[in-house]
């Protein structure tokens, strides 16, 4: 008896402490995709992307501004890192202003045909196709205007190039094309020129405000499993006193 309840402690000791850290996890994870919600929310109504850029990317700068009859469109030059590589970006941001515009209404939609195709005309090179693209290929872009009112592409370049590029809608009509002289950069966080920096850290964790959300989720799941510990070992006892006590 004493012996099963040591390991039955120490057992449900570890667990605690697994939850402990699985919950501030999900937290996280849901007050991130909270935010990142609201940040475009807030994009898509104001049409300004600043917060939203700052909470996604290391740097940026916005390299010019196009309004169609259909769309408005912005394009940033994006200093970015993922698994402590970094990486430039060149964002197209597309906002409709025309309500008649069709676009994806489910993120599988098969006849979503939005994409943009980047050549460079120093090499006279088709450099880049979204729809040829692996992260985007499955979606249907457009459907961030659905969800958010926007959508963006966001290709990575590796090298500075005389860029062209020709958007296209959800029909595969083209929206715009023009060209630029795209200079690739090296992200220096003591010298970003007239790069815009990202959130500090402890923005960042202002913004996700986690200490007010995780006790609250913490003491429901330790609610939780206090009452499975105790039915749980109260269970296995009587189980085991059945086999201790002889006929």
């Amino acid at each position: 008896m004493k012996r099963f309840l040591i390991i039955y402690s120490i057992v449900t000791i570890v667990i605690a402490v697994l939850l402990y850290f699985v919950t501030l996890v999900n937290v996280t994870n849901v007050r991130y995709e909270s935010i990142k919600d609201e940040l475009s929310n807030e994009a898509a109504e104001t049409q300004v992307f600043d917060d939203f850029l700052k909470f996604h990317t290391l740097a940026y700068k916005k390299l010019s501004e196009i309004e169609t009859d259909d769309y408005l469109i912005q394009i940033f030059h994006l200093l970015s890192e993922s698994s402590s590589q970094t990486f430039n970006q060149v964002a197209w941001f597309v906002l409709p202003l025309n309500e008649s515009i069709d676009f994806a209404k489910t993120m599988g939609d098969p006849d979503d045909h939005t994409s943009i195709t980047i050549s460079n005309l120093d090499t006279m090179t088709v450099i880049y196709e979204s729809l040829e693209d692996p992260e985007y290929r499955p979606i249907a872009v457009s459907y961030g205007i659905e969800k958010y009112g926007f959508y963006f592409l966001a290709p990575k370049l590796s090298a500075s190039m005389h860029l062209r590029y020709d958007l296209f809608d959800y029909h595969g009509d083209l929206i715009h094309s023009d060209s630029f002289e795209f200079v690739h950069e090296t992200y220096q966080i003591e010298d970003l020129g007239d790069f815009i920096p990202s959130f500090t850290q402890q923005e960042k964790e202002d913004l996700l405000n986690i200490g007010a959300y995780f006790p609250q989720a913490l003491i429901q799941n330790y609610t939780v499993y206090i009452l499975v510990v105790l039915v749980t070992g109260y269970l296995i006892f009587q189980i085991r006193k059945k086999k201790w006590v002889k006929p």
